[in-house]
């Protein structure tokens, strides 16, 4: 059995041709190190709603920041999926509707699955449409008289008021729930 070994990207050779590569998310070596100086480079991604930039420095040149902007669509077509507002956080919901139910919280609707336990509290990280993050705590519970052969956990938070619930905001999991 012969291995492959996998073809690991290049060292960009000029700031114009890094800058492209950035803006087209072409795959980059790590660390990415200046075309001029040899130094590192540091790449930070930076999302406003819709429109998404990255900003490209070298930590041993006197340059000013290099700002490389996306097409509109470009980060659409190479993600299916979002990318997570943490490092390895799944996306659990999109909320569509929130009921503001007394003496409980904001009750954010579609609901999840979760497993069997019928009731526990989750850390969340929360990207409402505006680009926005939050942390918060959710009470995510199975509803008394739920008849489905796999039933689906409702997601409540108490901290939280509806604006802070805006439709279109993302919840995301850090971490893994176990799944009984």
């Amino acid at each position: 059995m012969t291995l492959i070994e996998p073809i690991l990207p290049t060292q960009p050779l000029s700031w114009e041709e890094l800058e492209r590569r950035v803006s087209s998310w072409d795959p980059l070596p790590d660390p990415v190190l200046c075309p001029d100086c040899g130094g590192p480079v540091r790449i930070e991604y930076v999302h406003q709603g819709a429109l998404a930039s990255a900003s490209l420095q070298c930590a041993g040149c006197p340059q000013d920041v290099r700002l490389c902007r996306f097409p509109a669509n470009a980060e659409g077509l190479m993600r299916s999926e979002p990318a997570p507002p943490v490092p390895g956080a799944r996306r659990l919901l999109v909320v569509e509707q929130t009921f503001d139910i007394q003496g409980r919280g904001i009750l954010v609707v579609p609901d999840v699955d979760l497993g069997t336990r019928v009731q526990m509290e989750l850390n969340v990280a929360l990207r409402r449409p505006d680009g926005d993050v939050l942390s918060a705590v959710a009470l995510a519970q199975i509803p008394l008289g739920t008849f489905r052969s796999r039933p689906q956990h409702v997601l409540c938070f108490r901290t939280l008021s509806k604006q802070d619930l805006p439709r279109g905001t993302e919840v995301w999991l850090p971490g893994e729930v176990e799944a009984d």
